[in-house]
């Protein structure tokens, strides 16, 4: 074990000397430093701030949490989350290998201790589901119903490894959900889990474009039939981001 550490010590030096400079980051609004990716929408948007909604319900959450980012990108809210002195730590799941390489270089970037990073979609199904991914804008990415052109396979768990993987929380969970459509097949699989108890707030998105058909209403229905209240929302009503509380715990 040893040795291995010391060689990958060696192999990071020479990695250094070889590139002194390294790959170029850029500080976004929020503060966190960010891997360039140009011609990337979503990363430039990152950088220029998708507005304050999402990173102040972070910021703010007044008691000691567990931080879930449900498609997570670049990891810009797990960063968020890593930099909260009430959160103890952050899981960050991510599908797409070409994404999940600039988030893993991100939290690294940013020593980003809480967080951990999991390359891979939330579905009941497990086993893998097809993405679609533009390179153009990568936080677009979505779950299709089969294999296609511009898909990418991924990795996908379901309740019983999530369990695995967050354990026993400690205090709260906080969780933020943007799957662009999959947001109440991820919050169906959530149901099924030990901890779900412990989720006491969710920053959802809520999209009437990705949310085709009865979906929007379905998830509303949903997240009402489960005692969350919305607190408080920024957007348009076909398209906004909406921070939710447990009944027990919105007092």
């Amino acid at each position: 074990m040893r040795a291995s550490r010391a060689a990958r010590r060696l192999s990071d030096a020479a990695r250094r000397l070889l590139n002194p400079s390294g790959p170029a980051f850029r500080r976004s609004v929020y503060g966190p430093l960010l891997l360039d990716t140009p011609g990337d929408r979503t990363f430039e948007l990152c950088l220029t701030g998708y507005g304050p909604f999402v990173a102040e319900r972070i910021s703010g959450y007044g008691r000691e949490f567990l931080f879930l980012d449900i498609g997570a990108n670049l990891g810009l809210f797990s960063l968020i989350a890593d930099r909260q002195p009430l959160c103890r730590r952050a899981l960050a799941f991510e599908p797409l290998p070409s994404v999940f390489a600039s988030l893993r270089a991100n939290l690294e970037r940013n020593s980003a201790a809480k967080v951990t990073a999991h390359c891979c979609a939330i579905s009941a199904a497990g086993g893998h589901v097809e993405l679609s991914h533009d390179p153009a804008h990568s936080g677009m990415s979505k779950v299709m119903p089969q294999r296609g052109p511009g898909t990418v396979r991924a990795r996908a768990i379901g309740a019983t490894e999530l369990d695995r993987l967050v354990g026993e929380p400690q205090g709260d969970i906080l969780a933020k959900i943007d799957v662009e459509g999959s947001e109440a097949a991820v919050l169906s699989i959530l149901r099924r889990t030990r901890f779900y108890p412990a989720i006491k707030a969710i920053i959802i998105e809520v999209s009437e474009h990705n949310l085709a058909g009865d979906g929007k209403a379905g998830l509303l229905a949903l997240l009402a039939s489960e005692g969350f209240v919305e607190i408080s929302r920024a957007g348009p009503d076909e398209h906004y981001d909406a921070y939710y509380v447990r009944q027990d715990t919105a007092g």
